[in-house]
């Protein structure tokens, strides 16, 4: 306990036991005749008192280890004198309902309202009555176990009441799990009934007893369900929260009604790794570059997947992780996992397997050695084959020899976008000239083809080329950006003048008031078909930026390359409501993402890949009724999430992250000042390390501290001496890896 007693004149500060969760303050004025003690010593209690001046109290709810702003708070006066009226200021903003203050004067065994005439501002006041000992205050009427226990002991041998334990809390406590309504023999329904994922939620708690009064009363309902129904309760799910007095509200690491990890394990008919994603999911391509571009933030992320044992024919046939990977090494293994267990020797499915082997220095770490071997022996053996091992959903690729020039362009489902094959061929170039393996040649020759091929034969001018490829667009200008980046020296005539070319149409067909990029020039601004579900496009909104600020740095006009990041920012804001709707694109973000008020109009309750309870589904968009400025069309044509959509919005993530980073070497002295400003600020009450490899004639790491909580920049420094480094060498340092890598800024450095 930490105790801190306050009088008139002076305050003495007593520290106790170390290990209580929560501070229990009492705050006694011993010096006075007229003793007031505050205290949250007892089941829910919660408040932290600043100070005691005259009648005035100020105080604030503790948050503990809510990260955002919440409003819980319940404490208790003892020994108030008689006729006393005090005054309590809350600090941290306004704290009442809309019923004011709940008040008892029986230790918490009854509550009332004091109601909102005694609140005025952040303060109500308080009239102390004769014969007091103590009274509480609260934000709602609580609800603890002792409540429960009341409740419980009224209905004692009740036959159609049973009461078991769930569960042990890490705290020691009992989790109740009740069972009511017809318990003998089988009921012809069952009912789940759970409460208080949110710890403060009190209000909740009476909602469920009077459901278990009902389900016990001798009414002509009561008897019915007593008869047919077999309900189970769950009053507390997050017990120790409730009898400690926290919020429980954006609770940190995670907010235990909003993020339940879980998997869905009914087939997904036209599924493999992932739910719904059939063969064009491209979620390799997104998790890989996500982690290249920002590894650092993935790596202190919460742990939330764990490794599930094999069944023959769906995984297991590379070896497991580490347990203490982060969930993305996780993901990247399960999907490379499952393409060589199942043998998916589809163009794209194969494909993607190059972003696991590119990525293999930064992810070795986690991954035994077997799953490059495991791997790299799929890719070469199915690499240059033609036939798929079995018909795909939606497949139109005429066959899945990824060393074949690829011609055919894709409908606006986005199955077939021009130039998949680049990327592949691509990474396979640069691992094979990486790890000295034979052949890389023909993997580059392959790209080269592909990348001439579309410079000779894209016309921008087609909206089928761009916005028609729906979600699927970024993967040709990612591409053949990429290369140009990666192989200049190898780039066929006319590339950058082809991503410019693109980039002057995407700038001239988002000159409008959303600076929102049309299907075309002539006013249709997003694609339409004949059928309710052509088309529903948050894919291609949230895919674009990736595509902008790839081919930005290959842009020379500096007006078209400033509105290419524009344009990236805008489409990132037209997904969080800056659209027509006036709606983020998930249906869920308001419970979601701080900030959004407004969610999508509905979701698709079921649909192939059960997304309904999946965190941030990104349901819908605005279609081209709702544009320039049409709200009232509604809930307009086709809605319903799906991964496809996800991934090009994780694509766009990896280039947003890697043009957002800077990265700067500077000679201080006798020693490298390393200044990195990244995506990195998890906790804006804490400073966050991250650790960046300087290399000189010697590699030193060198952990890098934000120069405040709040501010996301990193500052290091690593002595001259330790890198070994005499006048004229050049030192260096990245973060990131690979393409997406950001490189310190202005490049390696002769230092004096």
């Amino acid at each position: 306990m930490r105790l801190i007693q306050l009088a008139a004149a002076c305050v003495v500060c007593l520290a106790g036991a170390e290990d209580a969760k929560k501070p229990i303050l009492n705050y006694t004025p011993a010096a006075c005749a007229d003793e007031i003690t505050i205290d949250a010593d007892y089941p829910g209690g919660n408040i932290v008192v600043e100070r005691i001046a005259g009648d005035t109290v100020s105080l604030h709810q503790d948050l503990r280890d809510t990260g955002r702003w919440w409003f819980y708070w319940n404490f208790r006066v003892s020994d108030p004198a008689a006729g006393r009226t005090l005054t309590f200021r809350f600090t941290n903003r306004n704290v009442f309902g809309t019923q004011g203050p709940a008040v008892s004067v029986d230790d918490g065994l009854t509550w009332s309202w004091l109601g909102t005439k005694t609140v005025k501002g952040n303060s109500f006041s308080y009239t102390f009555p004769p014969d007091t000992e103590s009274v509480r205050f609260a934000f709602a009427l609580p609800y603890q176990e002792a409540d429960l226990r009341r409740f419980l002991a009224q209905h004692k041998g009740n036959k159609h009441l049973v009461v078991h334990e769930l569960c042990k809390t890490r705290k020691g406590r009992s989790v109740e799990r009740i069972h009511i309504g017809k318990l003998d023999g089988q009921p012809a329904h069952r009912a789940l009934i759970t409460c208080r994922h949110h710890a403060c939620e009190s209000t909740a708690s009476y909602v469920v007893e009077g459901m278990m009064e009902a389900l016990l009363a001798n009414t002509d309902d009561g008897k019915w369900l007593r008869e047919n129904v077999e309900v189970m309760v769950v009053p507390f799910m997050d017990k120790d929260g409730v009898e400690d007095g926290d919020q429980g509200k954006g609770r940190k690491p995670r907010d235990h009604c909003r993020h339940y990890v879980g998997t869905y394990k009914a087939k997904c008919r036209g599924s493999f790794g992932w739910r719904d994603d059939h063969h064009f999911a491209w979620v390799l391509r997104a998790l890989v570059p996500q982690y290249m571009s920002n590894p650092a933030a993935y790596q202190r992320m919460p742990r939330q997947v764990n490794y599930e044992q094999p069944q023959a024919g769906k995984w297991g046939a590379l070896e497991p992780y580490d347990e203490d990977a982060p969930d993305i090494v996780k993901l990247i293994h399960w999907g490379a996992d499952v393409t060589v267990t199942q043998e998916l020797t589809h163009e794209f499915l194969k494909g993607e397997l190059a972003y696991f082997l590119y990525a293999w220095p930064m992810l070795k770490q986690w991954l035994p050695q077997q799953n490059y071997d495991a791997v790299l022996a799929f890719v070469e053996e199915h690499w240059g084959k033609a036939r798929a091992d079995r018909k795909y959903p939606y497949d139109t690729s005429p066959e899945h020899n990824l060393f074949a020039l690829k011609t055919k362009l894709g409908t606006t489902k986005g199955e077939l976008p021009p130039g998949h094959s680049i990327m592949p061929n691509l990474l396979m170039y640069e691992v094979a000239t990486r790890d000295g393996l034979p052949g890389a040649d023909k993997y580059i020759d392959a790209a080269r083809a592909q990348v001439d091929w579309i410079v000779k034969n894209l016309d921008w001018e087609d909206p089928q080329t761009t916005k028609g490829q729906r979600m699927s667009e970024h993967i040709t200008m990612t591409s053949l950006a990429a290369f140009l980046q990666l192989c200049p020296e190898k780039a066929p005539p006319g590339l950058r003048e082809k991503i410019q070319q693109w980039a002057r149409v995407m700038v001239r067909r988002s000159e409008n008031m959303w600076d929102f990029r049309k299907l075309t020039d002539d006013g249709q601004w997003t694609p339409s078909g004949e059928k309710r579900t052509m088309w529903n496009e948050p894919g291609n909104v949230v895919g674009l930026p990736a595509a902008l600020l790839a081919a930005a740095p290959f842009v020379e006009e500096a007006s078209v390359k400033d509105r290419l990041h524009e344009l990236a920012w805008s489409h990132m804001d037209n997904c969080f409501g800056r659209n027509p709707c006036g709606r983020h694109f998930s249906y869920d973000a308001p419970r979601e993402v701080e900030g959004v008020e407004h969610g999508w109009h509905s979701y698709h309750p079921s649909g192939i890949g059960q997304l309904a309870e999946v965190r941030f589904v990104l349901d819908g968009a605005p279609k081209h009724v709702h544009y320039p400025y049409h709200p009232e069309r509604g809930n307009y044509g086709w809605t319903e999430g799906w991964v496809n959509f996800n991934t090009a919005f994780n694509v766009s993530l990896a280039y947003v992250t890697k043009a957002d980073t800077n990265l700067e070497l500077q000679q201080v002295g006798d020693e490298i000042l390393v200044r990195l400003r990244a995506p990195l600020n998890f906790d804006t009450t804490e400073e966050e390390p991250v650790t960046l490899t300087v290399k000189g004639p010697n590699s030193v790491p060198v952990t890098l501290t934000e120069t405040s909580p709040a501010s996301g920049e990193h500052i290091g420094r690593v002595s001259l001496s330790d890198l070994g480094a005499k006048p004229g060498d050049t030192v260096t340092c990245s973060y990131g890896f690979g393409y997406l890598a950001t490189e310190a800024c202005p490049g390696p450095a002769t230092f004096e």
